[in-house]
């Protein structure tokens, strides 16, 4: 018997059982079947014992009932298999010294695992050790499912929404999950250890029952009433599927079913799983794939010949300034809003919430030329929305270039998020141009010394050094820009440079302090390091 408990009990497993193998099993029928799952063990020596029978059991008999006719004999093999058991298997030299040739023949016939045993064995040793391993089975998979269901409540009462349960349920499966309401296709899934193209692919074989989908397993999501609201699906994308998989998934649907009735969880879930489409976008340095961003973006209703693409990001002021979490359950009505808005309009968009952040839109559009008058209808049709549902926030709206490729927009949205965080402290406009250097945007006069000393800032570390100079500058607006993360560039550069003019003499003074500090921590170490 294998130690692992993520097996079932098949037929195969229970002859290496010490009590089976001492009876010198021989398989003399439905080999192919051996992998058949053993749900109970039964025994009895009447003609009719499929009438007692449920599926699944394995069967033990001394063929003591047997009848003498081979046409009675195949009848007795045909009800057993037709009651789905698992296997027979007959002792003889006890009531019979060798199988009938048509119960063999119906058996193979049947698929039927029919296994003799040579020797003598007591079946209720049997019985005792193959229970034993099937009740310990059932245990452990309740033990399993009762983790996951209080794994799932928990993040439920941290405030944590679908996608985290999504992604807990991928990681306690070991495989790809997809949620799926019912006549609309899938709302979101977690991908695990795989793609999400390699996700969508094999659910396309799932959907359409092609010979090479992979194994799954699905469960209802059932929201009162009798009234189902979707499906919860894992994929063995990663590894093969066990028993205690579809009570875990079984869990995980009945805590779905109550985010879902939430108000604004669908919009919610949407917007998150575009959000995170386009999050996988602005990793610096990720290898896009063209084609798979292409796929996924079209699964996601973007439309797939658009060559030009507006990316454009919206965030509240005081996300990082008050260095506390951001509520993100204003987002997805947001998301909504510029979502019917851009459907007026008819044209081609991705919009999503980016967690910790706010929105990230990617627009296709017609002509380059259309590129200032969507980027200003997006922004009046946040702004007004924002007002009521930001309490009280302002609202910083940045548009990128004109993109031509997935990485390029992802590039442009990273650029762009690192804008909207650089320049929270400086005059609101209706919307950020992020289309040329920041520098030239907000001091034109100042472009060629922020130009020039840019390098040198980005250089000077250790970052503590910078925290320094901010409270020894003894300038609250300044101080107020200290967040966990470091400073990019751009945000210390601006935010310098906002306060005084001209920002020649500000960054000189940074630029001297700041190397003078890293110039002295170098000597410190390079004295350290002396035998």
């Amino acid at each position: 018997m294998p130690n692992g408990h993520d097996h079932e009990i098949t037929v195969a497993a229970a002859l290496r059982l010490g009590p089976l193998s001492e009876g010198v099993p021989e398989v003399l029928a439905g080999a192919g079947s051996l992998k058949n799952p053993i749900r109970w063990v039964h025994s009895g020596e009447w003609l009719e014992m499929a009438s007692v029978l449920r599926g699944g059991e394995l069967l033990l008999t001394t063929g003591m009932g047997f009848p003498d006719s081979p046409t009675a004999q195949r009848k007795f093999i045909a009800s057993l298999a037709e009651r789905s058991i698992a296997g027979l298997v007959i002792e003889l030299h006890t009531s019979i010294d060798q199988v009938p040739k048509a119960v063999v023949e119906e058996a193979e016939a049947r698929h039927l695992p029919l296994i003799a045993l040579h020797r003598e064995i007591p079946f209720v040793e049997v019985t005792e050790a193959l229970h034993r391993e099937i009740v310990g089975q059932q245990a452990l998979a309740l033990e399993h499912a009762e983790r996951a269901h209080r794994r799932f409540t928990e993040l439920i009462l941290d405030g944590a929404g679908v996608p985290e349960v999504l992604e807990e349920l991928a990681d306690l499966i070991g495989n790809p999950v997809l949620l799926q309401k019912a006549d609309e296709g899938v709302l979101y899934h977690h991908p695990h250890a795989t793609t999400d193209a390699a996700v969508l692919a094999a659910w396309d074989t799932v959907t359409h029952r092609l010979p090479e989908a992979p194994d799954h397993v699905s469960v209802s999501v059932e929201v009162g009433h009798g009234r189902t609201w979707g499906t919860l699906t894992a994929l063995a994308l990663s590894s093969p599927l066990r028993k205690h998989d579809r009570i875990v998934l079984e869990r995980g649907a009945s805590v779905i079913a109550v985010s879902m009735l939430k108000r604004n969880a669908e919009p919610s879930l949407a917007a998150r799983r575009r959000g995170r489409f386009i999050a996988s976008l602005m990793h610096p340095g990720a290898a896009i794939d063209e084609r798979e961003a292409t796929e996924m973006a079209a699964e996601l209703g973007f439309d797939r010949r658009a060559l030009l693409r507006l990316p454009m990001v919206a965030i509240g002021t005081w996300k990082w300034l008050e260095a506390e979490a951001s509520d993100e359950a204003p987002w997805p009505i947001l998301w909504r809003e510029v979502t019917r808005e851009l459907e007026s309009m008819r044209m081609s968009a991705i919009a999503g919430v980016l967690p910790g952040e706010g929105l990230a839109i990617v627009v296709a559009l017609r002509a380059e030329s259309d590129r200032a008058e969507v980027a200003g209808r997006i922004s009046r049709t946040l702004r007004p929305a924002s007002e009521s549902r930001l309490s009280g926030q302002e609202l910083i709206i940045c548009a990128g270039s004109v993109a031509r490729s997935w990485t390029e927009v992802g590039a442009e949205l990273h650029d762009a998020l690192e804008m909207s965080h650089a320049v929270v402290r400086a005059p609101r406009q209706e919307w950020l141009d992020n289309s040329t250097g920041w520098a030239q945007r907000l001091h034109p006069d100042d472009a060629d010394a922020v130009g020039e000393y840019a390098e040198a800032v980005q250089s000077c570390a250790p970052y503590a050094a910078e925290y320094r100079l901010i409270d020894r500058a003894g300038i609250g607006e300044i101080a107020a820009l200290h967040r966990p993360r470091p400073f990019s560039v751009n945000e210390m550069v601006v935010a310098f440079s906002q306060e005084f003019r001209p920002a020649r003499e500000c960054l000189d003074w940074i630029v001297h302090d700041c190397l003078h500090d890293q110039l002295k921590l170098q000597a410190t170490e390079s004295t350290a390091t002396q035998p």
